[in-house]
């Protein structure tokens, strides 16, 4: 061994530190590519596999965090379904006798918004009633 080299798990737990420290300073997001890139722009030159290895050694891991999706239904199965009225067939004879509705989610600055529409079958247009509200409990209607 030459003189004034540190041995490798001395090595090792240098990186490991270093690990650490990006581990804070990215809020537990990087896993090994990220880590891997940021100790050889911090000038520590190091294989990406021995990054792996050193990671997994120590339980070191990206915390992902998962999307949040909005819930759309929550259907209670004893509840008992509407009945189809319209059987598929669309073809209406007098106006404000068939309307639509549907309700969607929409991300909008950061947060999820719910859109209502309701649709006149005979005009095939939009009545002007729609909102978007944050809750889909909320009435739409006032």
């Amino acid at each position: 061994m030459k003189a004034g080299c540190p041995k490798t798990h001395d090595r090792d737990a240098v990186v490991v530190a270093h690990i650490h420290q990006i581990e804070r300073e990215h809020d537990h997001n990087y896993g090994v590519q990220k880590v891997y890139e940021e100790l050889n722009d911090k000038g520590i030159i190091i294989g990406r596999s021995k990054v792996q290895r050193i990671m997994h050694a120590h339980s070191i891991k990206a915390q992902i965090k998962s999307k949040y999706k909005p819930q759309t239904t929550k259907a209670d199965p004893n509840e008992q379904a509407f009945d189809n009225l319209l059987n598929q067939n669309f073809e209406v004879q007098e106006i404000n006798r068939v309307w639509l509705a549907d309700i969607t989610y929409i991300r909008v600055g950061g947060q999820w918004c719910y859109l209502a529409c309701i649709l006149c079958q005979w005009q095939l247009k939009i009545d002007p009633l729609w909102q978007t509200k944050s809750d889909p409990q909320k009435s739409i209607l006032k």
